[in-house]
C-alpha cells in the first residue's frame, strides 16, 4: 500500500520564491551552459547532405550538440516557469533545439548517397 503525503511550507523569514531560487541554484552557471549549447546550435551545418563527408560532419555536430544539451540540463533544476529568473536561457535553448533538430531530420530524410 502506498500513501501520498503532500506538504505545504512557507519561509519563516519572509523570503520570496525568487530569493529562494536565487539562493539555491547558480543560474549564472546554468545560463553559461545554455549559452554554450546555443552557440553549438548556431554552428549547425545547414547545407544539404549531398555526400558521405557532409553526413559525417553532421554526425560530429550532432554528437557535440547532444553533449552540450546534456551538460546544460544536468545543472538545470528544471523548475516550473513561474519560479524561473527572467534571464533564464533554458527556454530559448529548448525552442532553438526543436527548430534545428527539425531541420536535421529533414536533411537526413533527404540524404542519398
Amino acid at each position: 500500500m502506498r500513501s501520498l503525503v503532500l506538504l505545504e511550507a512557507r519561509p519563516c523569514a519572509g523570503e520570496s520564491d525568487l530569493e529562494i531560487v536565487a539562493g539555491s541554484w547558480d543560474f549564472e552557471e546554468i545560463n553559461q551552459a545554455y549559452g554554450r549549447h546555443l552557440k553549438i546550435l548556431d554552428q549547425f551545418p545547414a547545407g544539404p547532405l549531398h555526400d558521405v563527408v557532409a553526413a559525417k560532419a553532421m554526425q560530429r555536430w550532432a554528437a557535440t550538440e547532444r553533449l552540450a544539451w546534456l551538460a546544460a540540463v544536468t545543472v538545470d533544476p528544471l523548475l516550473p516557469e513561474c519560479l524561473l529568473p527572467a534571464e533564464y536561457l533554458g527556454r530559448e535553448s529548448w525552442r532553438r533545439r526543436k527548430e534545428v533538430l527539425g531541420e536535421v531530420g529533414r536533411q537526413i530524410r533527404d540524404f542519398t548517397e
